[in-house]
């Protein structure tokens, strides 16, 4: 069932000609417009209105310098990104880092003090980094 609501989402949509609209909403459009013309009309209008503003607009190309510089932006971008292998080296280490988080024995013993201690060698104790349980 046609709404107003719905009607006017069709004038934004597809414009002020009903005849461009999709050919399952044509019927129950212009029904809707005969049965509610004060309140469809006036959208309908500004809809045409708005098309014959855009069809007078004109539209210039890009001038050579614009093209120039839009490409030579992509060339740039394009050149300053990084390799593949440094983006699957970067998420190898985090796997084994957050693998070495989760590190435990068999019966259940956290290795993680020992994994931190070789891993912050330059500490004296594990204890100086000031790690609390379950961090």
């Amino acid at each position: 069932m046609m709404t107003l609501a719905r009607f006017e989402a069709l004038c934004d949509a597809h414009g002020g000609q009903i005849a461009c609209w999709p050919e399952a909403e044509r019927a129950e459009a212009i029904a809707f417009l005969q049965a509610h013309a004060e309140a469809a009309q006036p959208r309908l209008d500004a809809a045409r209105a708005l098309e014959d503003l855009l069809s007078q607009a004109s539209i210039e190309a890009p001038s050579k310098a614009l093209y120039q510089r839009v490409v030579a932006g992509g060339i740039a971008a394009r050149q300053s990104r990084q390799p593949v292998w440094a983006s699957v080296a970067a998420a190898l280490m985090l796997t084994v880092g957050l693998g070495a988080g989760w590190l435990a024995g068999p019966d259940g013993t956290s290795y993680t003090d020992e994994v931190f201690a070789s891993a912050f060698g330059a500490f004296e104790t594990v204890d100086s980094l000031s790690l609390e349980e379950g961090a």
